[in-house]
């Protein structure tokens, strides 16, 4: 009985280390599974089908509307409340003519495009396909979630109120800017293009790309945190701002006023740099500036062997910044490699989708520093890192040629279907977390067969 037993536990740690392992490498290769849609179960019974026309639609709340392919739809919504659907179904057009009350719930596969809208409490839209919007007023808060592979076009500002909620991993343009209120939360691993500012006094996570015509301004308990690429004209921190990734204002400035961290995958490219603030800029990476640099406030690297690295190319004499009125500590002058317009970092949650060319978006600021064809630097062999340009160790004195790294060498452009490590991107977290959860199941399926080999001893 007892050996019975013995090789029935024998059998169950076997099987479990065989899921841990074979779930680990599921890990590896595929990503974590992605966000699943709610079109198919949502629209799958609907108590209406409209095959285009314009008949009128007064919803009530219950109600499901299917505008099936290859239908038009053109009529007027004369009420949606809450709880009441309408589902676009692939290949179908929902054009209305005029939409009243909009306060319930779209899930689009197809093309939608609405007049000026005024959203009320309760709307929600699940994105799939197309939508385009000619001038949109949320008074009360929105649930947005732009699927990949979905566009939202939007021909005016955009307000998001306290409570809203957008998470974008498709593309969004707007042509003008976005005001991210107190209590709005937006999350993009997409691409998102915007033809003014935006203005942070919520919370804004970017995975993705995100190009602003504007100025980034991070108001008074506003929160970002960049993981991926920002560009945009200029770059103001009053609150909190943490860059994991790439923060491009060349042409522009960079201000801090208030709590910015960068850990050593971030960089920051721009023009000018001014630095305001007692709490200061923190942390490690890498900054390059063409223009007047002013530290006013603190600038603290990590260590002495994890250093901020900045780099002005029109430095002032033996100086770090051209003026230095604050303090600096674990801060080294050397070159940095500014990567093309494309690349984009291992800290990326997923391949951005390539942008619609329905609304023009703006153009990308070109890196400023000059090339030099004596200093090239190694690319990164994953293809998916900045290399930095480390200082002599225990060295804070400027480069000996004072020159940027030529560009010629940089790493190869992430393509944009595959993880950083080449490899299928199906998920949108970070591979960071992805490898990590991946090596815990590896080690967990590991440690069962180290103890059924202990036990047949």
């Amino acid at each position: 009985m007892a050996i019975v037993m013995f090789a029935r536990s024998r059998m169950a740690l076997l099987a479990a280390a065989a899921s841990a392992v074979a779930l680990g490498c599921a890990y590896l290769i595929a990503g974590a599974p992605a966000a699943q849609a709610d079109y198919a179960s949502e629209c799958a019974s609907p108590t209406q089908t409209v095959n285009g026309g314009n008949l009128n639609l007064n919803l009530a709340a219950g109600d499901v509307v299917l505008i099936a392919a290859p239908g038009t739809y053109t009529g007027n919504v004369t009420n949606w409340p809450t709880a009441a659907t309408i589902c676009v179904e692939s290949g179908a057009t929902f054009a209305p003519t005029s939409v009243a009350t909009p306060g319930g719930r779209l899930l689009n596969q197809g093309t939608a495009t609405f007049p000026p809208l005024v959203t009320v409490a309760g709307a929600s839209v699940e994105n799939g396909g197309t939508i385009n919007i000619t001038n949109i007023n949320n008074n009360s808060p929105i649930a947005v979630v732009n699927l990949p592979g979905g566009t939202i076009n939007v021909d005016s500002a955009i307000n998001l109120q306290t409570g809203a909620n957008v998470v974008n991993d498709g593309t969004i343009n707007v042509n003008g800017g976005v005001d991210i209120h107190a209590g709005a939360t937006v999350t993009s691993n997409g691409t998102v293009n915007l033809g003014g500012n935006l203005t942070v006094t919520g919370s804004l996570t970017n995975g993705g790309v995100q190009t602003v015509a504007g100025t980034i301004n991070v108001n008074s308990n506003g929160t970002l945190v960049n993981e991926c690429r920002l560009f945009s004209t200029d770059f103001v921190n009053d609150n909190s701002a943490t860059n994991h990734g790439i923060i491009d204002v060349d042409g522009g400035q960079f201000i801090n006023n208030d709590a910015y961290q960068q850990t050593t995958t971030g960089l920051v490219v721009g023009t000018t740099f001014n630095n305001n603030a007692g709490s200061g800029i923190t942390g490690a990476g890498r900054y390059t500036f063409s223009g007047q640099t002013v530290n006013n406030g603190t600038v603290t690297g990590d260590s002495a062997a994890d250093p901020i690295i900045f780099f002005d190319a029109s430095q002032t004499g033996g100086q770090i910044f051209d003026i230095e009125s604050g303090t600096h500590t674990n801060v080294v002058r050397a070159p940095v490699v500014v990567p093309p317009d494309d690349f984009l970092p291992a800290t990326c949650a997923q391949p951005p989708v390539t942008p619609s060319p329905s609304v023009t978006a703006p153009v990308s600021p070109s890196p400023s520093v000059s090339p030099s064809p004596s200093a090239p630097v190694s690319p990164s062999p994953s293809g998916s890192e900045i290399p930095p340009t480390a200082p002599p160790s225990g060295s804070a004195t400027p480069s000996p040629s004072g020159a940027p790294v030529s560009p010629s060498t940089l790493p190869p452009t992430h393509g944009p279907s595959t993880s950083p490590s080449g490899l299928p991107v199906t998920g949108s977290s970070s591979p960071v977390r992805l490898a990590g959860l991946a090596i815990l199941l590896l080690a967990a399926g590991g440690a069962i067969l180290l103890a059924v080999r202990r036990r047949r001893g």
